[in-house]
This record gives C-alpha cells, structure tokens and sequence, in this order.
C-alpha cells in the first residue's frame, strides 16, 4: 500500500552522549576505557576541542622535527585536527548563541 503522505522527520537532535567503548581489550575481551552514557552534548564537545587542541600541539612539536615530505604528512594531519577543532567550535558557538 503507498502512503499518500510520508511520515513525517524523525526529531534527531543530540543532547547526551551514548555509551561507547574504545580502545585496547582486556584478556575477557572488555574494552579498557568507555565513553559514559548521559554525558550533555555540550561538555563532550569542550572536551573534544581541549583534546583536538593537544592533537595540533604534538603534530606541530612532531612536524619541526621532520624534514620534507615526512613533515608535510605531519603538517596535514594538523591541518585535519585544525578543521575538524573548528568544526566543533562552529558548533558550540551556535549553542551559546
């Protein structure tokens, strides 16, 4: 049977975070470290930006240390965590305003 109208969006705003592992298993096969449930989206952003932060500081440390193309492989990795940090703060910044 068609549907004359489609049913209509699902809402899929984004307000706490899931619970997700990651990182190395232990010898059970249960990960190391998790993401809680019920984080506000917010808080996880701020920290994906301190963390992102810290991502561009080591690839700008590690580049200075590196000659021609190893160093712009570096150099694109920070260009990646630069635009992705900026991302997230273009999303913040819509939050808070």
């Amino acid at each position: 049977m068609l549907k004359i109208t489609p049913d209509p969006p699902q809402d899929r705003t984004i307000t706490h975070t899931a619970e997700k592992a990651f990182g190395p298993l232990d010898s059970t096969n249960r990960p190391f470290f998790t993401v809680r449930e019920g984080i506000p989206v917010e808080d996880a952003l701020e920290h994906v930006v301190m963390l992102l932060n810290c991502a561009e500081a080591t690839g700008w440390d590690t580049a200075e240390h590196l000659e021609l193309n190893d160093k712009a492989l570096a150099l694109t990795i920070i260009q990646s965590v630069e635009s992705a940090r900026a991302l997230i703060e273009a999303l913040l910044d819509s939050v808070k305003a």
